[in-house]
């Protein structure tokens, strides 16, 4: 299986992404690109806001309209995966960054992130709303 690689491209246009989400007040607990057992990158983004099925398709709808926002940009909508912070891996990376406070890109090498098979993790520094 090829693996895709996350190029600096994607981090910037999925950090555009978070800043404008949370311009428009939308909740971004936590975000992060994990490489999954396909090969290919994916854009996790923790929210309350994807509480149950409705609002969970409600706020994927909203993530929606604020790519296309952006215009033209690196990141296809099935790159995005819009989980609730109660999520395992939401809770491991809340947990990573209640730990190692930075404001850095944090690449982690990991072979599971709530409970999934990974090889790379990056994941976003909190992003405050503005």
């Amino acid at each position: 299986m090829a693996q895709e690689i996350l190029v600096d491209k994607k981090l910037e246009d999925g950090e555009k992404l978070i800043r404008a989400l949370r311009a428009k007040n939308f909740d971004v607990a936590a975000a992060f690109w994990m490489q999954i057992d396909d090969g290919f990158w994916h854009l996790y983004l923790a929210s309350k806001a994807a509480e149950g099925a409705v609002a969970k398709s409600e706020a994927y709808d909203t993530v929606l309209a604020v790519l296309r926002q952006l215009g033209q940009t690196s990141i296809d909508p099935s790159d995005i995966t819009l989980i609730n912070t109660s999520k395992p891996a939401a809770k491991e990376v809340l947990d990573l960054q209640r730990q190692f406070p930075l404001n850095l890109y944090s690449r982690q090498r990991l072979r599971k992130l709530g409970g999934m098979r990974t090889g790379e993790a990056h994941i976003y520094p909190p992003i405050p709303a503005p």
